[in-house]
C-alpha cells in the first residue's frame, strides 16, 4: 500500500523520535502494518500490532523475523472492544487503516474524536496504490485469512486429477482484467484506491 505506510510514518516519526519507550498500538494492523514500518523507523519505540484474526497475526510475525525487528509484538484484539489497552500507556494509536478506506465522508468519523477529547484534529486525503507482481498476487490471495484456498481446495479433492487452482487462478485472472486491475504484464495494479488520514493528539 505505497504512501499510506509512510504517510503513518511521516507524521508520527517526528513526535516519537528520539523519545526512549514510546508505546504505538496499531489496531486492526492485519499483516502487520503500519507496525512494521513505524517499528522499523522508530528501534527506540515499542510497537504493539493487534487483530482479531490469529492467521494475520502470524503472518505478521514472519514478516517481523525476516526484518529483524525486536520492538515489535503482536496480540489478538477486536478493533471494536480494546478494553485491554485503556490503561493511557500508548503515546500512538494507529487505527484500522483498511477499515479507513470505506468511508465515503469521515465527517461523523471526525466529530466522534472530537467528542472523545481528542486535540488538533487533522484529516486528509491519500491515494494508496497497491501492486502486486504477476507472480506474486495469486499466492498473496491464497495465503490472506480468508476461504479462497479452503474453497479451492475442497473443490480440488471433489475433482481429483483436475488443476483446479489453475482455473481458478484463470477466473480471478479474468475477473481482475475485466475490472482494469491488471497491467499488460499481468501485475495487479489497483491504481484508484484512497483513504482517509485522520490524526489527533491527547490534551496536555
Amino acid at each position: 500500500m505505497s504512501g499510506l505506510f509512510e504517510a503513518f510514518h511521516q507524521l508520527l516519526a517526528p513526535a516519537l523520535e528520539g523519545r526512549p519507550g514510546a508505546h504505538i498500538l496499531d489496531v486492526a494492523s492485519a499483516s502487520g502494518e503500519p507496525a512494521a514500518t513505524l517499528a522499523a523507523a522508530l528501534p527506540n519505540a515499542h510497537v504493539v500490532s493487534t487483530d482479531v484474526a490469529p492467521p494475520y497475526l502470524e503472518l505478521g510475525q514472519a514478516r517481523a523475523q525476516q526484518l529483524g525487528l525486536v520492538n515489535i509484538s503482536f496480540e489478538t484484539a477486536d478493533g471494536e472492544d480494546l478494553h485491554q489497552y485503556a490503561d493511557d500507556k500508548y503515546d500512538s494509536t494507529a487505527p484500522a487503516s483498511f477499515t479507513a478506506l470505506r468511508f465515503s465522508d469521515p465527517k461523523e468519523l471526525m466529530e466522534a474524536v472530537g467528542n472523545a477529547g481528542l486535540q488538533d484534529l487533522e484529516c486528509k486525503e491519500l491515494q494508496v496504490d497497491f501492486l502486486l507482481r504477476n507472480d506474486v498476487w495469486w499466492d498473496a490471495m491464497l495465503q490472506m485469512p480468508l476461504p479462497i484456498k479452503a474453497a479451492v481446495s475442497k473443490a480440488q479433492q471433489q475433482r481429483p486429477g483436475e488443476d483446479v487452482f489453475g482455473e481458478a487462478r484463470q477466473k480471478m485472472q479474468a475477473l481482475l482484467s475485466a475490472n482494469g486491475c491488471l497491467t499488460p504484464a499481468g501485475d495487479l495494479d489497483c491504481c484508484t484506491n484512497s483513504c482517509w488520514l485522520i490524526s489527533a493528539k491527547k490534551p496536555g
